[in-house]
């Protein structure tokens, strides 16, 4: 059994599978906006573990003068890119 941490005002007590997973409970992982496929952090303390979300990366960066975006496109790229060449 493992204990998890909550915003420093819940624990609960999980079991770990036999691939090693555990499963947090649905209400932690909505208000901490644990989806699916998220990666997470896994970080050992002494005999503790603590589960963090990694560091969000900046979704503008500067690159010689010009801010450059670095998120996720959505949609379709392809078609804006078009769209936007030919009202030129």
């Amino acid at each position: 059994m493992l204990k998890t941490g909550f915003s420093g005002e819940r624990e609960v007590e999980v079991t770990v599978d036999e691939c090693g997973r555990i499963l947090m409970p649905e209400d932690m992982r909505n208000e901490l906006g644990i989806a699916p496929g998220m990666r997470l952090n896994v970080e050992q303390i002494g005999q503790d573990i603590l589960l963090h979300m990694p560091a969000a990366e900046p979704v503008l960066r500067n690159e010689g003068g010009v801010l450059v975006y670095c998120g996720q496109l959505t949609g379709d790229a392809d078609a804006v890119i078009q769209q936007v060449r030919e009202q030129r």
